[in-house]
């Protein structure tokens, strides 16, 4: 063999030996490789054999596990090959836990690694309207439930309070400012509208019209609902005092509520005098009877009043005629008349902003209960606590239905002579469910040409 040959042969053989080299390093660094790829979560395993030859694809969900950690195995085969080994992935799970932050409980999910959570049933939460499930507590971003789960979760339930409609219901009294408010399910009520009511003292805000829960500005809305709440009187009371006027009497007094009747009156007695009944005045003023209601807005003094008569009471002067005023006033915010015999009635309500309609005088002109001689009939008087407005007339079948309907019954509240000179006329607002009376027959007319329902001669005055 030459030396050129001698050292070819020389140099195939060192080929040769790197090339083994190379194929050990090559196949030991493979080995390394596969083992930095097969890791916790999702792994796409390529392996290339029989000289780089793509022979398979296999995608492995491995178990949740540190980074770079190897959970497949990776080895030489007796033909070359790689022979690669992966645990059981079916029996890995994973645990969804739902925290309903406030709501109702939502039991915990086991998951197959890789596999999704179902979404479950809404929680509830009074007062509370449920947004959907967040990766944290108090922000984070809404939940896909396609996501595919490789590790424990907890959920968190978020919520957006409910705000209720607060309406406020005068129960007695038409107008309340304002009429509603908005709030907050947990938050205080705040600010509630102060109202006024004539001849009552304000109780409170409260829940139902009777009984019912008393709320306050600082009481924490709990409804899961709108919420109505009802204004509560107490009936102002007024000390009666009754003025013998010459005579004697007992009882000297007695309390009487506003709007109430005023009962039992005491008869008093005075020698060679018959007792003709009991009158705001000494001298005139108006009847007050058993059935009389107490609108006046301050303590009362009631006078006797007398006619001359033989020891027996005899009286020849009996049924002699007693004129009684009726006043009326206009409430400009309502729109609202009201009529009174009580001249301080009318004076209150007046201080109180409602006009005088007959500026001083009155409005029409009744008769006592004992002014016999022109034979008095009673006008019946009632009040509806709905919208504030009351009701006179002299049909007993009508004041009967209005308070079977849930009108209050306020007794008599004037007599009328029977055949008097001056018509009385009624008329009737569809709207407002409010009636008015006037002597003027211009008005009446003009008053139905307005839209109001003539209802003709309501009764006859002086």
């Amino acid at each position: 063999m030459g030396l050129s040959e001698h050292r070819k042969q020389t140099e195939h053989m060192e080929s040769v030996e790197r090339m083994e080299s190379t194929g050990r390093m090559e196949s030991a660094d493979r080995r390394k490789t596969w083992s930095r790829r097969i890791v916790a979560g999702i792994a796409s395993v390529v392996m290339l054999i029989s000289g780089g030859v793509l022979a398979t694809a296999v995608t492995a969900t491995a178990s949740a596990a540190e980074d770079g950690a190897v959970v497949g195995n990776a080895t030489g085969g007796s033909n070359g090959d790689t022979d690669i080994s992966f645990p059981d992935l079916n029996s890995k799970t994973v645990t969804v836990s739902f925290d309903a932050n406030g709501g109702s409980g939502v039991p915990a999910q086991k998951v197959r690694l890789g596999g999704q959570a179902a979404e479950p049933t809404t929680p509830t939460r009074p007062g509370y309207t449920f947004l959907g499930w967040y990766t944290q507590r108090n922000t984070g971003i809404k939940y896909d439930f396609d996501t595919r789960l490789v590790t424990d979760i907890t959920l968190y339930a978020h919520w957006t309070v409910n705000v209720y409609r607060v309406t406020f219901d005068g129960n007695g009294v038409q107008t309340v400012v304002p009429t509603s408010k908005m709030v907050a399910y947990g938050d205080q009520y705040g600010t509630l509208p102060t109202v006024a009511r004539v001849g009552y003292a304000f109780d409170g805000w409260y829940t139902a019209k009777t009984g019912g829960t008393r709320i306050v500005a600082e009481t924490r809305m709990t409804a899961t609902d709108d919420v109505t709440l009802y204004a509560r009187w107490t009936a102002n009371t007024y000390t009666v005092t009754f003025n013998a006027n010459g005579g004697s009497v007992s009882p000297l007094s007695k309390k009487v509520q506003y709007g109430s009747a005023y009962g039992t009156l005491p008869t008093p007695t005075r020698a060679n005098y018959r007792f003709v009944g009991w009158y705001t005045l000494p001298v005139d003023g108006t009847n007050v009877t058993p059935d009389t209601r107490m609108t006046d807005l301050r303590d009362v003094i009631l006078y006797a009043h007398w006619t001359r008569g033989d020891a027996n009471g005899s009286n020849g002067n009996n049924g002699a005629v007693r004129k009684v005023p009726v006043y009326r006033v206009y409430n400009r915010n309502s729109g609202l008349h009201h009529y009174t015999t009580s001249w301080g009635e009318k004076t209150v309500l007046v201080r109180l902003g409602w006009r005088d309609e007959n500026h001083g005088t009155n409005s029409f002109v009744t008769v006592s209960k004992n002014s016999a001689s022109v034979n008095p009939q009673p006008v019946y008087r009632e009040y509806n606590p709905h919208n504030g407005t009351h009701n006179w007339t002299m049909n007993r079948a009508e004041h009967n239905m209005l308070v079977r309907l849930g009108w209050r019954d306020e007794g008599i509240g004037w007599y009328v002579p029977k055949n008097g000179p001056v018509n009385v006329y009624r008329l009737y607002n569809r709207n407002s469910g409010e009636h008015v009376y006037t002597t003027s027959y211009g008005e009446y007319l003009s008053v139905i040409r307005a839209g109001w329902r003539g209802e003709g001669i309501a009764w006859r005055s002086l």
